[in-house]
């Protein structure tokens, strides 16, 4: 019997910290020999992909596209992200040359196997949310998409890379959308590449370290400079505010539709050495909320949403009231230049109000039960007998509810104690 198991991203976790361990570990599991068979399935179509970039960025024959092999890839939350170096001209002597991602989602990560779909739902709502800031939000730097293909065989190249007749075209229709109000028509072809991958991919523009970093490289050892965290926090603030100039007239996400437009339908950072935001690398979660959701970034104190207690806590607020003064000057700038809107005021009510704490729970099912009790019942508001009879309203017949989650958990227990056999 096995002692320890071995997880992505964590390494050897007993029986006792799988049991106490909220994530599916079962599920959890499976994730790195899933990432390895998908790495060993990529490298086999590395000359598909380099016929793909090719295609999307229109090289010419005397122009080189190499893969680098998989010790080179990055693997992330849900994408693995292969790199492929460019030499114009065939020679690397004229330094002409660049590099490029192109990043496919992780079916194992988004549950693809049992919900067909996912991924193309996943990739149309970032596809939607590059375009939409592409054309509305110009100031906000992010990575250029040359082009993309979704699992339903369908490939879209951005015009700037199609030949002179579909570019004009395109530029004539975006127009005609415009002046008749239809839907944002995005600057995303369809066309035909011969290359047939089997995996759905985006082909972005790499930010390398001549733009900047990730954050997560100096957070730890440099959060106490002042001076570079006000630098983090005015870009921040100007992302939001860039964001948040436009209204939205519902709840949603960019989605990238098959005829090329953006609709709002159901549904991180770069910094250079001195923390100025240099790049926005990933725009996939981006959706149009209310305005009273705005708030300050929990992680600015390097603490996850259900750690901001007692001295954490008093920290964030320190943390949040600097960041707050910045983004208020930030705000006042942008009043100045364009329209009056009042998101300082919004989110300095919300905090006072603690309903940021509501907007929190929203947004983060695993935390709401740490949040509730720490940040907005009063102590020892609730007790045994009140949260039973509370329970009665959650649905009809709730105690059945609760009963079939226990037998689940209990079923689930004995499974992963099978993984430690």
């Amino acid at each position: 019997m096995p002692t320890t198991l071995n997880l992505a991203g964590q390494g050897p976790v007993t029986l006792d910290w799988a049991l106490a361990e909220e994530r599916d570990v079962i599920d959890w599991a499976s994730y790195r020999p899933a990432a390895d068979r998908l790495i060993q399935d990529l490298w086999s179509q590395k000359d598909t992909i380099e016929a793909l970039i090719r295609y999307h960025m229109c090289l010419t024959k005397r122009d080189d596209c190499v893969v680098l092999p998989p010790q080179h890839w990055i693997q992330g939350a849900f994408n693995m992200c292969i790199f492929a170096e460019i030499t114009y001209g065939g020679s690397a002597k004229s330094g002409n040359t660049r590099r490029v991602v192109f990043r496919c989602p992780m079916p194992h990560k988004l549950a693809e196997a049992r919900s067909p779909g996912t991924i193309d739902e996943k990739m149309g709502c970032e596809i939607g949310a590059y375009a939409w800031v592409e054309d509305h939000c110009p100031e906000i730097p992010s990575p250029h998409l040359f082009g993309f293909g979704l699992t339903n065989g369908r490939h879209f190249t951005h015009s700037k890379h199609m030949p002179l007749l579909p570019r004009t075209l395109r530029h004539c229709w975006r127009f005609i959308h415009w002046v008749f109000g239809l839907p944002l028509l995005s600057h995303y072809v369809q066309n035909h590449p011969s290359g047939n991958l089997t995996s759905a991919y985006m082909l972005l523009e790499y930010l390398g370290p001549d733009t900047g970093r990730m954050l997560s490289d100096t957070f730890g050892a440099q959060w106490r400079d002042v001076e570079r965290r006000k630098r983090l926090f005015r870009g921040m603030s100007r992302i939001m505010l860039s964001l948040a100039k436009i209204p939205q007239p519902r709840i949603g996400s960019f989605c990238f539709n098959d005829d090329g437009t953006i609709t709002l339908t159901n549904r991180p950072l770069s910094f250079d050495e001195e923390w100025n935001v240099t790049g926005l690398i990933d725009l996939e979660w981006i959706c149009a909320l209310p305005r009273e959701m705005h708030c300050v970034p929990y992680w600015l104190t390097g603490c996850a949403i259900d750690g901001l207690i007692d001295e954490h806590s008093d920290e964030f607020d320190k943390v949040r009231e600097e960041f707050m003064l910045i983004f208020g000057q930030e705000e006042r700038l942008m009043r100045a230049r364009a329209r009056d809107f009042c998101l300082t005021k919004v989110m300095r009510e919300t905090w006072d109000s603690r309903g940021v704490w509501f907007w929190y729970c929203i947004s983060s099912v695993n935390a709401m039960c740490f949040l509730l009790e720490a940040n907005i019942l009063p102590a020892g508001s609730l007790g045994p007998e009140a949260e039973g009879v509370i329970s009665k309203f959650w649905c009809r017949d709730s105690r059945a509810v609760v009963k079939a989650k226990l037998e689940d958990r209990k079923a689930y227990d004995e499974e992963l104690r099978k993984l430690f056999r």
